[in-house]
């Protein structure tokens, strides 16, 4: 919790901020002057429609923070509204809470008051409530995000299968109204899960209001800040007394109705083509990729909802040389410094992994060796396919389970726990069951990616009723789900170093390409998710794996049984 105190009037705020300030939560004092508070404006603007046109009897807010829109709803429905909050990190609103001096105590302990501690999917999964009017507040997206690294704690959310959940929830005259991420994005994953109700006139379900009006056509689709969009959905669409409200809100509070389909400005009408297009992705990416952006689906297998850039910028020369384009957006070019520094940590990796790790050990390995040892080049392959494969898998598994335990960090820690734990598991009885002859490299290899291709069947068929059960439950299921894979990726890796013993000089040359494999991976996993999304990732290690089953491995066996004496013949 920061506090700052403004000079000019001397009143203090407190803001709750995550991390390096990349993600913060208002707090607004419950018998404070809101009026008072840093730039309230947006916040009154965005719940004032977020009511427009709906009862407001049951009202859900998603993101809720420290509680500034729940607040604000009270206060505007005089207290007559039922008001859910949905918050992942409870301490962002059990610390202020706990300040006597906010108020908030006594507001989150009114009868007519909710809020829980739980990722959005986790909570409406659970919840078999309908709500007048549901808000998808604000939040940040870090440097992570942006590069690869993670989904964003909401970004599930704002997914065609995270806004089919929240639709769902709402009852027949209700109102969704969406404050974060790409709005162009959502109007069109909502448009076509309406279609695919049956529903005609999509067109009539949306309204969009600005805090100041578009100059361009493009600016109709793309907005770079975050705070200054309002898109009202209602999925039966805004009848013209609920149309009227939001105008006169929109009008008493100087902002601009940027979409209304029934009273149509000029430049508008890029909207309605947008949402009668049969691929309205390439339409409008048509519009903004002069912009530097551009806008793809977002689904729970490819979760990053906010993410502008374009894929067919790597085959771009300015984006390689790092170029500030004058015509992009400030946050538009600074995505694309933070994806351009990504891949040079990708490339550094590379080359920093064959300097320091492959180019000695090959020479070290020339030094000592006189002729080639039988199959030098098979085992070094052999290696680097585990290693990428491996990393593959791990990384895409992380991601995979991220819906289901609902946090980012505690997925990392829990599914990493598991891979390790039971790779140990494998590796610690693979002697056993390559001896008995049970497994053979063959066998290992195209179990374990028999294993991992059903593991990610069984999630994608399963998580939608995975992901409402109980938290400790999914905790211990996020846990078990990578053990039967791992186990069986943990075979091959010591029966490889255990073939070598005749050879030992080939021993630290695959263990170095193994770990140079894997660090390459890491770098590429990261760089692929975003835009092929976690099961191709997935996918790509199952590939990995088959190819290693396929490879030959007679000189393994014959080199296990001791057959090549000193492994210094020369090659065959």
């Amino acid at each position: 919790a920061i506090e700052m105190k403004n000079p000019d009037d001397a009143f203090t705020r407190t803001v709750m901020v995550h991390g390096n300030g990349e993600g913060h939560a208002r707090v607004f004092p419950y018998d404070g002057d809101l009026t008072r508070q840093p730039k309230p404006i947006r916040i009154q603007h965005a719940v004032k429609l977020a009511l427009a046109g709906c009862e407001a009897k049951r009202v859900l807010v998603l993101l809720a923070g420290a509680g500034a829109d729940m607040v604000l709803v009270d206060r505007l429905t005089q207290g007559q509204s039922d008001i859910t909050g949905v918050e992942l990190i409870p301490a962002v609103f059990e610390w202020p809470a706990q300040q006597e001096r906010l108020g908030l105590r006594k507001f989150f302990n009114k009868p007519n008051i909710r809020i829980v501690g739980a990722e959005g999917r986790e909570f409406l999964a659970r919840d078999d409530s309908k709500y007048d009017c549901i808000i998808f507040s604000w939040s940040g997206a870090s440097r992570g995000y942006f590069t690869g690294v993670s989904a964003a704690a909401p970004g599930y959310l704002l997914t065609k299968e995270g806004l089919s959940d929240i639709l769902s929830h709402l009852t027949p005259n209700g109102q969704f109204t969406l404050l974060a991420g790409n709005r162009a994005r959502a109007m069109i994953a909502v448009s076509e899960l309406l279609q695919e109700q049956g529903k005609n006139a999509i067109e009539k379900a949306f309204m969009l209001a600005s805090v100041s009006p578009p100059d361009t056509e493009r600016d109709y689709i793309l907005s770079t800040a975050e705070n200054t969009r309002f898109l009202l959905v209602k999925p039966n669409g805004f009848s013209p007394e609920d149309a009227a409200e939001v105008q006169d809100i929109v009008k008493s509070n100087n902002l601009h109705l940027i979409y209304d389909p029934d009273h149509e400005p000029e430049k508008q009408n890029v909207i309605h083509k947008m949402l009668k297009r049969a691929d309205p992705y390439s339409f409008i990416n048509d519009i903004i990729w002069q912009s530097g952006a551009a806008v793809y689906p977002a689904v729970d297998d490819r979760p990053f909802a906010a993410d502008p850039f374009p894929i067919k910028a790597y085959l771009s020369t300015d984006f390689w040389l790092g170029l500030k384009n004058p015509d992009f957006p400030g946050r538009i070019n600074n995505i694309w410094r933070l994806k351009l520094f990504h891949m040079i940590v990708v490339i550094g990796l590379v080359v920093a992994s064959f300097v320091l790790i492959l180019i000695p050990l090959l020479v070290s390995y020339n030094r000592q060796t006189i002729g080639r040892t039988v199959g030098t080049s098979n085992h070094i392959i052999y290696f680097a396919f585990l290693g990428a494969a491996f990393m593959f898998v791990e990384m895409g598994l992380i991601q995979k389970l991220r819906l289901l335990v609902g946090h980012p960090g505690h997925t990392i820690a829990i599914v990493l726990a598991s891979v390790i734990l039971f790779t140990g598991v494998g590796s610690f009885h693979s002697g056993k069951l390559f001896g008995r002859g049970f497994l053979t490299f063959r066998r290992a290899a195209i179990t374990a990616a028999l294993t991992i291709a059903a593991t990610l069947l069984l999630l994608e068929i399963l998580m939608p009723f995975l992901v409402g059960l109980p938290r400790m439950l999914k905790l211990f299921l996020a846990f078990g789900v990578p053990a039967i894979p791992a186990f069986f990726m943990g075979q091959l890796f010591p029966q490889g170093l255990a073939a070598l013993t005749h050879s030992e000089r080939l021993i630290p040359l695959s263990m170095g390409v193994n770990a140079m494999a894997g660090t390459i991976a890491a770098g590429l996993g990261v760089a692929l998710a975003p835009i092929v999304g976690f099961r191709a990732v997935i996918l790509l290690g199952c590939a990995l794996y088959l190819i290693v089953a396929f490879m030959p491995h007679h000189v393994r066996t014959d080199m296990e049984r001791g057959a090549l004496g000193s492994g210094d013949e020369p090659n065959s």
